[in-house]
């Protein structure tokens, strides 16, 4: 048994007083004399030893509540742990509140969050007034960084609320320890209070504790709810006409224990309604709903999935958004004169706005503009031309190369080492028939639904062909028996490049008027309308890019504007991309334009709560016994009990000054009752 405040046992002294007053009894009798005492002394001599059993009972009695209550000043206790009560530093304690979605679940006692607030100023309450304290969410806020005393932490506490951010726990007890480091002369003691969601509760990868710390978990688990959730969704194809109808794939997924039947599904687009279905799903299962609409506008189109689910809701809507262009913009760089296949092609097609000019006459700020460039039948490529060409596939552009036969394959293979591809080897005189037609690449898909077997390629006189380098990835389109390629694509950053082994010339071969060349001049336009990124997470997606063709200055003021919210990201220029840092500055979900010095609009970006707060399975208790075992973590799952209590005990072991004052009262009450009922 140890003692919390030993100096106290010099009131042991005081026990002299009761002892010293029985000793020295200052009655005086007085002597009385008459005749035959003999009966009188037999029965004062009863009387005086019964009157010294009480004496000595009521001075035991008096001793004995004496001697508890100095020793309630003294608090004795009994340590679980003699090393603990040892450490005499003081304490460093930093707290984790998890304040994510999930704990807006409602318990018996209350809402989660709320009760973790509960929870976490009894924790403080069980430490001194010395000790500091750090208080952390997933926001990762500033002031949380900082060790606090008592009264600040506390001021704190108060102002946590609901988060949409969702963190590993691995991510904040790490977030912890890095806080604590600096404090190397105090106690590291560390508490995570959360719900233990199995998608977050990464215990696995936490690193065993160190016997110089302590790490408790305080599970506030509740029973699962009820949810479904819009999960993400996608277009089919990735070319978006306008009036062409859309393919949009939509996952809504059952996180319940329950079936759900007739969940309604509804698509908007800038407000209007374009589809409308219902779907059931199985219990803890998912289903991929396809939605068809048809794009009346051109521009930036904010679109908007919903579906009706109580009582979690914050998953009930998906945002996204996705552009759709007017036209197709296409420059064909001819040697001389424009080719007429190419122009019979695209001239068929308002869709598609193509301007052709000869290689001495190349408008060099045009080409930023363009989807698709075409090099048709030219001899040589100059310096300043193949810069701007890799610049046009980086920003998402697409290249397509007919060679001319007087080529200059050195200036081609230049750009073409700069590009990442492989290289024209030289010109072959021989004849041959292409054989090959791949219908699974991008380009041929759902052209054909399957290849006739007495089907007839293009067949060529003369033509290139090409080095194999081992560090280049490419797809052959159409290729001959031995698989030399005929065309092939190569991909290069986010832009696609096309290499013919022939050019349009129909003494060379027959490809410009075969049936085939239609649908892939077409597919190679379009492919430049491929989707980007059509929505991000809150909280993850921090870094938004811009698209060069439409900014040409990093140091141009952008808005970020949803409704009456507006903010100014941090801009930067990475690569040759313009890409705005918004640094948590996004907390609500919705459609957000961006605006530039013009106040036109440059991009609209769509933002979704994270999906990984909607699956409310938690850990069992039995689950977190187990792990914590081999992580030397200690687990206080009897939260609804004051936590100040059970962490005094852990602490200072079990305390035993509240029995030495019962016991005091019960000494006093027996020598109530001794001097009651027993006369002298």
């Amino acid at each position: 048994m140890n003692f919390l405040h030993p100096e106290f046992s010099y009131g042991f002294f005081a026990l002299l007083i009761p002892i010293l007053i029985h000793l020295f009894n200052f009655r005086r009798f007085k002597t009385v004399y008459f005749t035959n005492v003999k009966f009188l002394k037999e029965i004062d001599e009863d009387k005086r030893a019964k009157s010294k059993l009480r004496n000595l009972l009521i001075l035991l009695t008096r001793l004995l509540a004496l001697a508890m209550i100095i020793l309630a000043f003294m608090q004795p206790f009994m340590p679980v742990d003699e090393n603990r009560t040892n450490d005499t530093r003081n304490n460093a304690v930093s707290i984790y509140i998890d304040n994510s979605f999930s704990m807006n679940a409602v318990d018996s006692e209350g809402k989660l969050l709320d009760i973790a607030k509960v929870k976490a100023r009894e924790i403080a309450s069980s430490y001194g007034q010395d000790d500091l304290f750090q208080i952390l969410t997933n926001d990762f806020e500033g002031k949380h960084q900082r060790l606090h005393n008592k009264d600040d932490y506390f001021d704190l506490l108060t102002e946590i609320k609901i988060t949409p951010t969702v963190r590993n726990l691995s991510d904040m007890l790490k977030r912890q320890k890095e806080s604590l480091q600096k404090e190397s002369d105090k106690k590291h003691i560390y508490f995570i209070i959360s719900d233990f969601q199995k998608a977050s509760a990464d215990i696995p990868q936490f690193n065993k504790t160190d016997s110089s710390s302590e790490l408790y978990f305080i599970p506030l688990i509740t029973s699962q709810q009820q949810n479904v959730s819009v999960d993400s969704c996608w277009f089919q194809s990735p070319i978006l006409q306008l009036n062409q109808q859309c393919e949009l794939s939509v996952v809504v997924k059952n996180l319940s224990n329950q079936n759900a039947d007739n969940v309604p599904i509804q698509l908007s687009i800038n407000g209007k309604q374009k589809a409308l279905t219902s779907c059931s799903i199985d219990q803890l299962g998912k289903k991929k709903v396809q939605l068809s609409f048809v794009n009346t506008e051109s521009g930036w189109q904010k679109a908007k999935i919903s579906i009706k689910d109580y009582p979690i809701t914050f998953d009930d809507t998906y945002y996204f958004s996705y552009y759709v262009a007017d036209n197709i913009n296409i420059y064909c760089i001819n040697e001389s004169e424009p080719s007429p296949y190419l122009n019979a092609v695209f001239d068929s097609d308002p869709y598609f706005n193509v301007t052709n000019s000869s290689v001495s006459h190349i408008n060099y700020n045009e080409l930023s503009t363009q989807q698709l460039i075409i090099l048709n039948d030219i001899k040589s490529i100059s310096s300043g031309l193949i810069y701007d060409l890799k610049l046009h596939i980086e920003d998402g552009g697409n290249l397509l190369v007919f060679p001319s036969l007087k080529a200059d394959l050195n200036s081609y293979n230049e750009l073409l080492n700069s590009l990442n591809t492989d290289n024209y080897l030289g010109l072959r005189n021989e004849e041959k028939q292409s054989s090959k037609l791949n219908i699974q690449s991008s380009i041929f898909s759902n052209v054909f639904q399957s290849i006739p077997k007495n089907i007839t390629l293009p067949s060529v006189k003369n033509y290139y062909s090409f080095t194999r380098k081992t560090n280049t990835t490419f797809e052959n389109l159409i290729s001959f028996d031995n698989n030399e390629s005929l065309i092939s694509m190569y991909e290069y950053k986010t832009g696609h490049i096309f290499l013919s082994a022939v050019n349009l010339d129909p003494e060379i071969s027959d490809l410009a008027k075969h049936a085939i060349f239609v649908p892939l001049l077409y597919k190679i336009a379009l492919l430049n309308t491929s989707i980007p990124k059509i929505s991000y997470k809150i909280g993850k997606d921090k870094t938004l890019e811009l698209n060069n063709k439409e900014v040409v200055n990093e140091n141009n003021l952008y808005k970020l504007v949803r409704d009456d919210f507006e903010v100014i990201p941090e801009t930067k220029m990475i690569g040759s991309k313009i890409v705005l840092l918004t640094h948590d500055q996004i907390q609500e979900p919705g459609h957000y334009s961006i605006y530039g010095e013009n106040n036109n609009i440059s991009n609209c970006y769509s933002f979704n709560f994270n999906r990984k707060e909607s699956d409310l399975t938690y850990m069992d208790l039995t689950e977190l016994h187990d792990l914590a075992l081999t992580k030397s973590i200690k687990i206080i799952d009897n939260w609804k009990n004051d936590l100040s209590t059970q962490l005094n005990i852990i602490n200072r072991g079990t305390e035993l000054w509240k029995l030495c004052i019962t016991f005091a009262l019960i000494f006093l009450g027996i020598e109530v009752l001794l001097l009651r009922f027993w006369k002298s």
